[in-house]
């Protein structure tokens, strides 16, 4: 669900899946294992690689470990 991105109908009240992600450890296409940094609420600097990958559909790293809130 985190992978695909998907949400319900109660996204509008409780937020999607990948709102509430809070950590993740990932596997990229290379074999290499890399953990995305997940930064501050408020990161305005650049792209907050796990809010990518959460709905990347498992193209760009597939997800071992996921933190929820």
């Amino acid at each position: 669900m985190i992978g695909a991105g998907l949400a319900g109908p109660r996204r509008i009240k409780a937020g999607g899946a990948r709102d509430h992600l809070l950590g993740a450890h990932a596997v990229s296409g290379f074999g290499d294992s890399f953990k995305p940094a997940a930064g501050v609420v408020k990161n305005v600097t650049g792209l907050r690689s796990l809010k990518l990958l959460a709905g990347s559909w498992g193209t760009l790293a597939v997800m071992t470990e996921v933190t929820l809130r």
